[in-house]
Order: structure tokens, then C-alpha cells, then sequence
């Protein structure tokens, strides 16, 4: 852009409105997010799921977040900000969302007010502002919670450019320092910036225009003056290079295993899919239809022929922009920050499977956006075109890109709505498919599961993703020996991945056929020993099998890795006391009710209830009946409706062997309670009451209450029952000795 036509006559109010009204429009495109919910991507990872997040903000939690990588990554801030807000909103969805959006909204705002600034030209400002707010290819950015770290990274990437701008053009050192450490934010949010160092040998171009960039006699710079001005220039981004090299490293590092291997993708294919990868963002950028949370790469369409014409385009496109951006400063600037900030996700280091990312686009569309903008501003000025032409024009734009992002943002509701998205896209996304797969089978909508299923299996690359939903899909469908044939060969085309093996073993569990079952989930649990529902699944194989003593150590871990799990509790404690190990059982049952106090009202009443109920029947066992009765007092006390505790109360208070130890007066209250509880369809509460007349002197009333368990028994064909109260009521029908006169 000329000096001669850079700014323009528009007040500091008419600038304050344009960004008070890009703010608004952009919140309203954006309004579905605010009902959104969590989606199965990352986002249990680093919130839902995450304990350490959901704790809040807290001195452990910022230990946490800084000491090394969590969930593949390293960005420390963004663990703090997402702790944030689960002090602010715990952890419902809208206000994570909420924050999320407003973060975005002040990276438009922001990025607004700096090109306005530098510029001086408020109009190619809004619409690089605007595309960047409402261009739909930034919401997978703006709507999944998990990519905070984007929303942040930039936050602060744009307050270092911002700072940098003011001390290249005013020397202060002041902001050069700020500038840093704003970069050091950022990197810490994400490693998004790491091209920052280059980028403001960019900016130092256009539109600083550094003097050292400067021919100084009115001419054009040539190339050979700007490769010796960007030199000249290098030095001072030492400081920037050396954070951005050591925040490579960490990314590096964090990222482990999740760096595709050589192996999984070849070097000329990964080269093929970036070169692609160039042509396919602009693509999107200028026609964004057919939007995706997952792009796969296709092998198949990395041909010779697609490979070759698009580094045609891009060594062409790269060459127009070093000709005529000599002269439009701002066509080379945003090209080459399009291509230099795209570089580093690529896909040359291949993270996952995609092939590109609508996410990777957040920074690199304002390169697009400039090149375009400003190449259209220059063009009506000079052509002397109303401004009014290229204002409307501009109001156009971006009320269609609001629209398409508002349509873009509904996709976003839930994880269903998310792949089925995808999967209108492109019908061949067999990892949206796979991911329905999973999501109708967790609804219970089997048929849905097993047909995305199979369409998640057309691809041939990782069929053991798929192939554990699917036989679990054939299993709850009816085709139960389909369903074990296709688990068998998960575990065995991905002998790695846990959940082969571990619904292997559900299935077996289902089907008896414990044996099976122990070895499919003992390889689980070796795979993982973190897995809880394979220790829990292993535990209840090995109770079936009568391994108690396996079954304790492993019900045991599945309460260390899930300590909410009260099931496993409960039956830990059984199975110790099956084992005779009545301290220990009451220990356990001691921890779990500590545990307890976390849930709410009701729930939290009928759960301590119970514990208090084994609690008494283990001091029961222990013979100590004080300790019982006291345990049992307490169960009813959170919960009088708690049938097991009112009867084993009673029974304990009327036949206590010493008889001046016995309560018949409460045992008889307790036990017409437990009656009233069972709705007399117990004959246990009946044989209990029987006891409690009996101990009352109430003898007709005992014997009659004994004959009603008698019946009850009887109809329900329990035959020990039926034993018991027949053995009872000849005790209490038989004469009574004659006492001896003295």
C-alpha cells in the first residue's frame, strides 16, 4: 500500500462503533455455542474427565499444570485458564463456552484496533477483523473448549505483535520487554506462534516499513534489498528465536507418541499431503462449504499428478506475491504470513491422522484476508472509486460469513450433531464414523452403531478403532458369536489397544464362560493397569470363579483408580468379609463413607445408609452388638427407608442372647416397620416380627405372624425360608414345660 492513499479521514468514534459493532455481530453468530454441550474430543480430557482441572484453581493445580506435559501438550496457561473456570461456572458447559467466545471476540477487537493503528486505514482493518471473527472455518477454534489454548495463544500473540510494533516505531524498550513476555504467555497458552520471530521480519516490511527496508531514494526495494534489510533486522529477534526453539522442544517432547512415525506415514506422503494441504486451505478460505471436525488423510488422493499441480500453484502464487508485492507490500506480507504461520501443522511432522485442521487456519487466514483486503483498497483508491463501493462490499462479505458461521457454529451442539456433520461432508470420514459408532452405541442406538460400524471399517488403516464398538454393536443386537469372532480380531490386529480386550471380556462375562473371560481381562489389565472398568470387569470374573483373594486385590484397585465407584467398594467389602477379614472390611467401609460426604443431598443420605447397613452386618459377624445396633441406628437415621438396616435391627434387638440385653418393646416397632417396608411379601420381615411378639410374651400374636411367613414362604419357593419359619413355629407352638414349684 502507497503512502499516498494509507489513511483515511474516519474519526476515532466512527472506529469505536465499527468495533462495538463487529463485537456484537460476532457474539450473535456465535449464539449457538451458549447451549452447546461438552464434545467427545479432548474435552474430557482437559476438563470433564480431568480431575486436577476440576479441583479449580488451586496451588497443587498450577504445581500441576507447569510440572510436565498433560494430555500430549505443554501449555501451562491454558491448564490455569481452564481451572479458572471451573471456579467461575464448575463444570457446566455454557460458561467454558462463554469464555471461550469472549476471548475471540477480543482477538478481533484487538487485532482491529493494531491494524488500524499501523495503518492508519480502518476499513481493510474491519475486513481482516471480520473474516478473522465470523469466516466459519474459525469455529471449530471458537466452539471447542479444548482448543482454549488457541483462543489464548493468540490472545497474547497479538499483544506481543502489538507491543513489538510500538517500540520498532518509538524505541521503547519498555514495550520490547513487554512484547516478550507476552510471547512467552502466548507460548505457554500454545505453541501457535513459534513463526512469530519471522513474522515480524514481515511486519518490519508492511506495514512498519522499517527504514532498514527502505531503498531511501523513492524506488522500489528490490529483492536483494529486502533479503539484506531482513539480515540487518535479524539480531534483534534473537531473544524471540530462543524462546520460540525452546517452546518447539517442549511441544516436541509432549507430543510423544502421538508424532506419526515414518512407519504410519511415509516422508513422500506427508510431503504430498502438505504441498495438497496449501491449495486445500485457500479452497476452504475462499469457499468454506463442507466443513469438518476430522479431515483423514486418503492415500488414494495423494497422487503424482494432484501433488505436482498444487506446488505448481504454490511456487506460482509465491512468485506473484515477491513480484508485485515489491510494489503492494501488503499481497506479499499476507501471503507469506499465510505460508509461514501454516508451516509448522503442515503435516511435514505429522501429528495424528488428519491431513489438515480447520483450527490451523485461526492465524492464518489474516494473511489471506490482508492480501485480499488491502489489494482490494489499493485497487478502488487508485482506480478513485467511491469508498462506499468497497464498504458495501465489505458488509456483504462478512453478513454471509456471519450467516455461514452461525449454520457452522449448530454442528457444535453435541458430539452426535459434530460427526454426523462431518460424515454429510464427506461420506468416506471413516474416523467420524467410527466416532458415531461409539456414540450411538453409548445411546444404546445399536443399530446406528453397528452401521457406522461398518462404514468406519471401508477404510483399511486401524481397523482395530472400530472393530471393538462394532462386535460389542453385533453382541447387543443378537449376533453373539459374530460379536466374539470380530472382538478376537481386534485383539488381534491391535494387540495394544485395551478395548479389544476388555469387551472381549464382557462378552464372556455375559456368556458364562468366566475362564475366557479372566484371560481376556488380565491382558486388559496388563495393557493398562489404569483401565478401571477392566479391573472392575476382572474382579467380578474372578468372584464368579471363587478366586476371592484375586478378586479383593483387584476390586481393591479399580476403588484406587475410580474412588466414586461404589459398587466396587461394597463388594470389596463383601468379599473380605467372605475371607473372614472383618477389620479390614470395616476399614474399607470406613474410607468409602469419607468418600460419600462429595455427593449431594439424597443420593449422598441413601449411599452413607448403606454403608452404615454392611458396617452392622460386619460388627455382626464380629459379634459385637453394640457396635452393630449402633451402625444400624445411624443407616436409618440417613435413610428410614432403608429395609435391610430397620430388619436386621430388629432382629438383632429381639433375640440377643442375653435376654436383659434385648429391646422387645423396639424390636416389635422396628419390625412391623420392616413388615409395612416389604409390603408383606417378605417372609424373613415376617419371621422377625414373629420373633419380636414372641420376645414380647405376645405368644398368639408370634405364632400367627409365623404362619403368615410360613405361607409367604411356601409361595415364593424358597425352601431354606420355608425350613427356618416351619422350625420357628413348632418353637412356638409346642407346649411349654411345667415349671418346678419350690
Amino acid at each position: 500500500m502507497s503512502r499516498s492513499h494509507s489513511r483515511t479521514t474516519l474519526r476515532p468514534v466512527g472506529v469505536l462503533l465499527l468495533a462495538l459493532a463487529l463485537g456484537g455481530v460476532t457474539l450473535a453468530s456465535y449464539a449457538p455455542v451458549f447451549s452447546a454441550d461438552f464434545v467427545d474430543i479432548d474435552d474430557a480430557d482437559y476438563v470433564t474427565e480431568n480431575d486436577t482441572v476440576r479441583a479449580g484453581l488451586g496451588a497443587d493445580g498450577v504445581a500441576w499444570a507447569f510440572r510436565g506435559a498433560h494430555a500430549g501438550n505443554w501449555f501451562p496457561l491454558t491448564w490455569l485458564s481452564h481451572m479458572t473456570d471451573v471456579e467461575l461456572f464448575g463444570v457446566e458447559p455454557a460458561g467454558h463456552h462463554a469464555m471461550n467466545l469472549a476471548i475471540h471476540v477480543a482477538n478481533a477487537l484487538l487485532l482491529f484496533a493494531m491494524l488500524a493503528s499501523l495503518t492508519g486505514a480502518p476499513w481493510p482493518s474491519l475486513l481482516v477483523a471480520g473474516v478473522f471473527a465470523l469466516h466459519p472455518i474459525n469455529v471449530e477454534s471458537v466452539a471447542w473448549i479444548a482448543q482454549r489454548k488457541t483462543t489464548l495463544a493468540t490472545f497474547f500473540g497479538i499483544l506481543a505483535i502489538g507491543s513489538y510494533a510500538r517500540w520498532a516505531r518509538a524505541g521503547s524498550r519498555t514495550a520490547y520487554v513487554l512484547s516478550l513476555l507476552a510471547f512467552a504467555l502466548s507460548l505457554l497458552s500454545k505453541q501457535l506462534f513459534v513463526p512469530l520471530p519471522f513474522a515480524l521480519l514481515l511486519l518490519d516490511y508492511w506495514p512498519l516499513r522499517r527504514p532498514q527496508l527502505e531503498p531511501g531514494d523513492g524506488a522500489l526495494p528490490s529483492l536483494a534489498s529486502i533479503a539484506r534489510g531482513w539480515l540487518r533486522l535479524l539480531p534483534e529477534k534473537i531473544p524471540y528465536l530462543l524462546l520460540a526453539l525452546a517452546a518447539s522442544l517442549a511441544a516436541i517432547g509432549a507430543q510423544g507418541e502421538a508424532i506419526a512415525t515414518g512407519a504410519t506415514y511415509p516422508l513422500e506422503l506427508r510431503l504430498g499431503n502438505a504441498v495438497i494441504a496449501f491449495g486445500r486451505y485457500i479452497g476452504t478460505l475462499l469457499w468454506p462449504t463442507q466443513l469438518a471436525v476430522f479431515y483423514p488423510i486418503y492415500e488414494s488422493d495423494i497422487t503424482p499428478l494432484r501433488v505436482i499441480a498444487s506446488a505448481l500453484f504454490l511456487i506460482a502464487a509465491t512468485a506473484a506475491a515477491f513480484c508485485f508485492g515489491r510494489r503492494r507490500r501488503p499481497l506479499l506480507v499476507g501471503w507469506l504470513w499465510f505460508v509461514g504461520m501454516l508451516v509448522p501443522v503442515i503435516g511435514l511432522v505429522q501429528i495424528g491422522a488428519q491431513s489438515m485442521a480447520d483450527r490451523y487456519a485461526y492465524v492464518p487466514i489474516w494473511g489471506i484476508a490482508i492480501a485480499i483486503g488491502w489489494t482490494a483498497w489499493d485497487f478502488i483508491r487508485a482506480k478513485r472509486m467511491p469508498r462506499a463501493a468497497y464498504i458495501g462490499s465489505t458488509g456483504v462479505l462478512l453478513a454471509a460469513l456471519a450467516f455461514a458461521t452461525h449454520r457452522q457454529a449448530r454442528h457444535w451442539h453435541d458430539s452426535i450433531a459434530l460427526f454426523e456433520s462431518a460424515v454429510a461432508a464427506d461420506d468416506r470420514n471413516y474416523i467420524a464414523h467410527r466416532a458415531l459408532a461409539g456414540q450411538y452405541f453409548n445411546r444404546a442406538e445399536y443399530a446406528r452403531a453397528l452401521k457406522h460400524s461398518e462404514a468406519g471399517l471401508r477404510h483399511p488403516r486401524d481397523p482395530g478403532e472400530v472393530l471393538p464398538v462394532y462386535g460389542m454393536a453385533l453382541y447387543q443386537t443378537g449376533s453373539k458369536q459374530a460379536a466374539i469372532e470380530r472382538l478376537i480380531e481386534a485383539t488381534r490386529v491391535a494387540p495394544d489397544n485395551i478395548m479389544g480386550f476388555t469387551n472381549l471380556g464382557w462378552v464372556y462375562v455375559q456368556e458364562g464362560r468366566f475362564e475366557q473371560a479372566a484371560e481376556a481381562l488380565e491382558a486388559a489389565v496388563a495393557l493398562d493397569p489404569q483401565s478401571a472398568r477392566a479391573a472392575l470387569l476382572l474382579a467380578t470374573t474372578q468372584l464368579r470363579l471363587g478366586r476371592l483373594d484375586a478378586a479383593a486385590a483387584s476390586y481393591q484397585r479399580a476403588v484406587a483408580l475410580d474412588p466414586l465407584n461404589f459398587d466396587a467398594r461394597i463388594e470389596w467389602a463383601r468379599i473380605l468379609a467372605k475371607l473372614g477379614r472383618l477389620p479390614s472390611t470395616i476399614d474399607v467401609l470406613a474410607d468409602a463413607l469419607v468418600a460419600a460426604r462429595s455427593f449431594p443431598g439424597a443420593q449422598r443420605e441413601r449411599l452413607t445408609s448403606s454403608l452404615h447397613l454392611y458396617r452392622g452386618q460386619a460388627y455382626s459377624l464380629q459379634q459385637d452388638a453394640p457396635r452393630a445396633i449402633a451402625e444400624y441406628e445411624l443407616a436409618i437415621a440417613d435413610w428410614p427407608d432403608n429395609f435391610a438396616a430397620t430388619h436386621n435391627l430388629a432382629s438383632l434387638l429381639a433375640t440377643l442372647p442375653d435376654p436383659a440385653r434385648r429391646d422387645a418393646p423396639r424390636a416389635v416397632a422396628l419390625a412391623e416397620r420392616a413388615v409395612v417396608l416389604s409390603n408383606r411379601l417378605r417372609p424373613e420381615a415376617l419371621s422377625t416380627l414373629a420373633a419380636a411378639y414372641a420376645a414380647s410374651g405376645r405368644r398368639a400374636d408370634a405364632v400367627r405372624t409365623a404362619n403368615e411367613a410360613l405361607e409367604v414362604a411356601r409361595g415364593t419357593g424358597n425352601d431354606a425360608a420355608t425350613a427356618a419359619t416351619e422350625e420357628q413355629l413348632r418353637a412356638y407352638t409346642q407346649p411349654r414345660a411345667p415349671q418346678q414349684r419350690r
